[in-house]
């Protein structure tokens, strides 16, 4: 995934990916109308909601992507073909102060992550 970007489309939340074109430099290529592209996204999932905010979107190794509703703490996943598969509100089970109900950004770690591995060792309960 070259890039994952969350915004709104008729006035429901969505991921889109795009794949911007890349000089050899590394640079991003300016298109011959002056505009920088691609003038189409790679792959699109309608999250199925409508969010003031969102956060980042995270393509994962079994090729859903996660993303999130950020206003009301909800993760989303969505398979490969756009279909929202899971969600799951997080701020009911880990956070203790109601002024602190929005999510700015998840981030996913494989259950062999060492920080991952780390807490689970540590006989702590962590949510």
């Amino acid at each position: 995934m070259a890039s994952a970007i969350a915004g709104c489309s008729g006035g429901l939340s969505m991921v889109v990916e795009i794949a911007p074109p890349i000089a050899a430099d590394g640079s991003y290529e300016l298109g011959e109308d002056g505009v920088y592209g691609p003038v189409e996204p790679v792959w699109t999932a309608d999250l199925g909601v409508a969010a003031s905010s969102v956060g980042t979107a995270q393509r994962l190794a079994n090729g859903n992507t996660l993303s999130c509703d950020c206003p009301n703490s909800e993760a989303i996943w969505v398979d490969a073909s756009g279909t929202v598969v899971a969600t799951a509100n997080l701020w009911e089970s880990t956070v203790k102060d109601a002024d602190l109900t929005q999510l700015f950004r998840l981030k996913s770690y494989p259950k062999d992550y060492a920080g991952v591995q780390a807490l689970s060792q540590s006989g702590e309960d962590h949510p």
